[in-house]
C-alpha cells in the first residue's frame, strides 16, 4: 500500500470525524433551543390567557355601563317626549 492510499484514508477518517463532532454539536445546540423555546412558548401562552381574562372582565364592564347608558336614554327619552319634545334619534351601534 502506498503513501498516496494511507493519505487518501487518514483525510477521509479526519473529515468524517469533523463532520460527525459537527452534526452532534448541532443536534446539541438544537435541543438547548428548542427546551427554550418551549418555556419560552409556555410563558407566552400563560400571559395570552391572562389578556383573554382581562379582555372579557373589560367587555362585560362595557355591556354593563351601556345597559346604563340605554337606561338613562330611556328615561331622559320619556321626559322629553311627556313634555311634547320630538324623541331624540336612536344612537347607531358600532360593531354588532
Amino acid at each position: 500500500m502506498t503513501l498516496e492510499f494511507w493519505a487518501i484514508i487518514a483525510v477521509g477518517v479526519a473529515l468524517a470525524t469533523l463532520t460527525l463532532n459537527g452534526h452532534r454539536r448541532l443536534h446539541a445546540r438544537l435541543d438547548r433551543l428548542e427546551d427554550r423555546l418551549g418555556g419560552e412558548t409556555k410563558e407566552v401562552g400563560d400571559r395570552l390567557g391572562r389578556v383573554e381574562v382581562g379582555a372579557s372582565d373589560v367587555r362585560e364592564r362595557v355591556a354593563y355601563v351601556e345597559g346604563l347608558l340605554e337606561g338613562l336614554r330611556d328615561a331622559l327619552r320619556d321626559v322629553l317626549v311627556g313634555k311634547g319634545l320630538p324623541e331624540p334619534p336612536r344612537p347607531r351601534r358600532v360593531g354588532g
